[in-house]
């Protein structure tokens, strides 16, 4: 279990930035697992302090599961640990995904991931992880709980992703898929930077919703990372 101190609201040299909702500190970027491995981190609280957690192969398969219970009163950011058994042939890359789905629908709400190297001994990219870092994925619009009418606009920061590309979702009631669209950071190749899109939907009633943003893998298409804000949807 990891014992560093928990860290503040906001990261050092990223003012007015969020700290990344979920924080992996165990496995390190590119580090070599067998068999099963521990996962640790520490995780802004979930419904009932659950968090889910997957172990993805090469093609991006589950090859391993489970769900671990953030150490802390209902509430409260803490510390989460569990070991995930998985079973895979040769040494592909892999990738541990841990993520806080709604009590309303399901959908997921938040997502952070790490690559691996499965089957074996590798040592780490980088000695540590940063307690402090910012969220990869800020949305500063819409606002949480804003009441949308037809269109929304999605704007924020976000770390560099490939291609510097971002997907964003328009979720409506039952998390069914209202609007979809294609962004991109407004920053060189490999740099953080900004991202505004402007997207309509369509809605009928005014039910809750939810505006997704997320980053795939060029390697299998599955999603390295999630942010998302509840929102009140309008005609």
């Amino acid at each position: 279990m990891a014992t560093a101190t928990l860290s503040p609201s906001i990261a050092p040299g990223a003012v007015g930035s969020p700290i990344e909702s979920i924080v992996l500190t165990s496995p390190l970027p590119n580090q070599g697992v067998r068999n099963s491995i521990h996962v640790e981190g520490y995780s802004d609280p979930t419904f009932e302090q659950q968090l889910g957690i997957l172990v993805r192969d090469a093609n991006g398969s589950v090859i391993g599961s489970a769900t671990a219970k953030i150490q802390a009163d209902v509430g409260q950011r803490g510390a989460f640990a569990v070991d995930v058994p998985f079973q895979v042939f040769g040494d592909p890359p892999g990738r541990i995904v841990v993520y806080s789905t709604s009590p309303r629908d399901g959908g997921l709400t938040h997502l952070s991931s790490v690559d691996v190297q499965l089957n074996s001994d590798v040592q780490p990219s980088i000695p540590s992880i940063d307690l402090s870092r910012a969220e990869s994925i800020v949305i500063s619009s819409p606002v949480p709980n804003a009441t949308l009418h037809g269109s929304v606009t999605v704007s924020g920061v976000s770390d560099p992703t490939f291609d510097q590309t971002l997907i964003v979702e328009v979720r409506g009631r039952n998390n069914v898929q209202l609007g979809r669209a294609t962004t991109h950071i407004n920053a060189a190749v490999g740099q953080r930077g900004p991202f505004s899109i402007n997207m309509p939907f369509q809605v009928f009633g005014d039910p809750p919703g939810r505006i997704v943003v997320y980053a795939l893998s060029p390697r299998d298409g599955k999603t390295v990372h999630l942010s998302s804000v509840e929102v009140n949807l309008q005609p």
